[in-house]
Parts: C-alpha cells; sequence; structure tokens
C-alpha cells in the first residue's frame, strides 16, 4: 500500500475501536501484558500520538484479513476512515471484533517497542459525532 497515494473516499465510513485495558505498550517500563494504570494509560496515549500508521485485522467468513490505516486518536480510542465496501469495513459491520498493532520498523529486536490493541470498532454515524471526529482526522492530515 502506497500511504501518499491514500485519499478519504468522500463516501467514506468514520469507525471509532477503543483501546481496551488488554492495549498495551509492549516493554513499555519493562512491562509486558501489564495491568492498565494512568501512568501506563499515558504512556499509550503518548506513543499513539506520536505514530500515524495502524495494522487493524478483522474476520470474516474467509479468515483473518489486516490492513494498514492510517489513525487518529479521541483519548484512547482510534479513529480511521474507510470506504464502506472494503473488506475490512464490511467485516466490522458483521463482527465489530478487531485487533490492532502500532509499531514502527526496527532493526534492533531488544529497541522493539509498540502497543497491541483488542477492542470493539463501530461505524459512527450520529452527524455531531462524526463532525466532531473528522475534524481530528482533518487536524492531524491534510488530506
Amino acid at each position: 500500500m502506497f500511504f501518499a497515494e491514500w485519499k478519504v473516499p468522500v463516501d467514506g465510513a468514520l469507525w471509532r475501536a477503543m483501546v481496551k485495558a488488554a492495549g498495551r505498550l509492549a516493554a513499555a517500563a519493562g512491562r509486558c501484558g501489564a495491568i492498565m494504570t494512568s501512568e501506563l494509560g499515558r504512556q499509550i496515549g503518548a506513543f499513539l500520538g506520536a505514530h500515524h500508521v495502524m495494522s487493524l485485522a478483522t474476520l470474516g467468513a474467509g479468515g483473518p484479513h489486516a490492513t494498514n490505516l492510517f489513525y487518529a486518536c479521541d483519548g484512547l480510542a482510534l479513529l480511521w476512515v474507510s470506504d464502506p465496501d472494503t473488506q475490512h469495513s464490511r467485516e466490522i459491520e458483521a463482527d465489530p471484533r478487531v485487533a490492532a498493532t502500532v509499531a514502527p520498523d526496527y532493526t534492533d529486536f531488544a529497541v522493539i517497542r509498540g502497543v497491541q490493541i483488542t477492542g470493539a470498532a463501530r461505524r459512527i454515524v450520529a452527524a455531531d459525532e462524526r463532525m466532531r471526529l473528522q475534524a481530528q482526522l482533518e487536524a492531524r492530515y491534510a488530506f
């Protein structure tokens, strides 16, 4: 996927997935699978804010599927826009359970950092919420 070519579809669906307590900042302070604390939540929020691409996993009749997407944050919720006809959008409509990762590319195993996320995604349909969240995406990306 060539991210420079990515455009927000005019009729794109706005989606939101909440980072659950199962979300973790891998090796944030030598802790993997740590209980979500306010400090860990702050670290996760800072990490998510410093990156731009998530790999989103969905599950459909054909099996698991993963796609890379730009995202913005609303607290510890991730926001993205996808065409409603994409495979991941159709699969979320059928089953909202998702998993995602956010991690930059590393060449040294000892310094790898990332966030692993599980949760439920939902399509944003309320006009006021959609406008507010769309503004957050537009503030982060010059579409």
